[in-house]
């Protein structure tokens, strides 16, 4: 252990606690005005922080730590010459896309830190829009100056103005976002989806399923389709439409009463004719059309899952029945306008045969993590399923 102890007070992390959450913990507990007292003790410089590539041997040195103590609870995790993102033990893959983690703008449930006395990490999360046990939105301004709350306040519970944020209030919470809350809660601490209440009907099968960052990039990619936005982007949440820690209200209502909601997410982007989506009345037939490879990618887990639903509930859940599937492909919104066509030639059984081949490897491939190319089955030009 290092012996080199800089600090008079040195708290041990909690298993969930917010890496920057605990150098604000630290700082209070030491008696600092700010984090920046300490950074500097810690020679750290102030523009790389707070950031995700924050190394933790420079904060362990002066806490007299080994880093692996505080490892757990870092952004950054190494792998042998290379390292990655994470959250707690969550990786967070592609780096720092969809802008996964608001370090720099903070935003919690006041509630929550009075009674835990640290910041979870949960918080660290620019999807944590409420909280799932107060039923409120985030605290994001402090009430007194109507500031943004900031990183390098005084205390986990005080304001940079010298106000206390512990009894600020804020806006209740819809249920869905609130039950959403707790699933990303719930996959953050590693805890079975069970415990989450699920009265407003979210696939609760298929988000068990998802990794923590598969269901962060599904949430950001619902939004930005709503908001006509490119998948992309590296934008926070869309600006705040209630409340004063912002909406999820797109994801929420794609997401909850299952499949339902999913449906009409599919209809109102379709409408707007922005990508051309499977049929709601034919899911079998089509798939997502779109340039945008990442969108593919991003809705892949959902729309495999809705594909799959509908065609359990239309009788074609064995392989025998699938066999007996329309295949009349609605026409691509890429093309543009067309002078409407005759009547195609029925396909061959042996043509169909194929499609069906294909599109059991193609959800194979899908399974395994590898998003494969749309193609056709010569001759009938079927595309593949999802």
């Amino acid at each position: 252990m290092n012996t080199e102890v800089l600090l008079v007070r040195t708290p041990q992390p909690f298993p969930t606690e917010s890496f920057v959450g605990y150098v604000l913990r630290v700082s209070e507990r030491n008696g600092y005005d700010s984090p920046r007292q300490l950074l500097h003790l810690a020679q750290i410089s102030l523009a790389a922080y707070p950031a995700p590539g924050l190394a933790v041997e420079p904060l362990a040195r002066i806490l007299g730590f080994d880093p692996e103590q505080l490892e757990p609870i870092a952004y950054r995790a190494h792998a042998g010459t290379a390292h990655h993102f994470k959250i707690l033990e969550h990786p967070l893959r592609g780096g720092l896309s969809h802008a996964p983690l608001r370090l720099k703008t903070p935003a919690f449930c006041p509630q929550c830190v009075s009674q835990r006395g640290y910041l979870d990490a949960f918080w660290d999360l620019t999807v944590a829009v409420g909280c799932y046990e107060h039923r409120r939105h985030v605290l994001t301004h402090c009430p007194t100056c109507h500031e943004r709350v900031s990183a390098m306040r005084p205390g986990l519970l005080t304001c940079r103005c010298g106000a206390s944020l512990r009894n600020a209030q804020t806006d209740a919470l819809d249920t869905p976002t609130v039950e959403l809350m707790g699933v990303l809660q719930a996959k953050l601490h590693q805890r079975p989806l069970s415990s989450v209440a699920n009265t407003s009907g979210l696939p609760m099968g298929l988000l068990e399923q998802l990794t923590l960052w598969t269901v962060i990039r599904l949430l950001k990619t619902l939004e930005r389709c709503e908001a006509q936005e490119p998948v992309g982007s590296k934008a926070a949440v869309p600006p705040p439409a209630q409340g004063e820690g912002g909406s999820l209200a797109a994801a929420v209502a794609a997401l909850a009463r299952w499949p339902q909601g999913y449906r009409e997410f599919l209809a109102r982007s379709e409408s707007r004719h922005e990508y051309r989506w499977v049929s709601a009345s034919e899911p079998w037939n089509g798939t997502i059309v779109t340039p945008d490879a990442r969108l593919r990618v991003a809705l892949a887990p959902l729309h495999k899952a809705y594909v799959a639903h509908e065609l359990m509930q239309r009788g074609f859940g064995t392989a025998e029945a699938r066999e007996e599937l329309p295949t009349t492909a609605p026409r691509s919104a890429r093309r543009g306008p067309q002078a409407p066509r005759g009547p195609r030639p029925a396909p061959t059984r042996e043509a169909i045969q194929r499609l069906l081949a294909q599109r059991r490897a193609t959800l194979e491939r899908i399974a395994a993590g590898v998003h494969p190319k749309r193609s056709r089955v010569r001759g009938t030009g079927r595309r593949l399923i999802p």
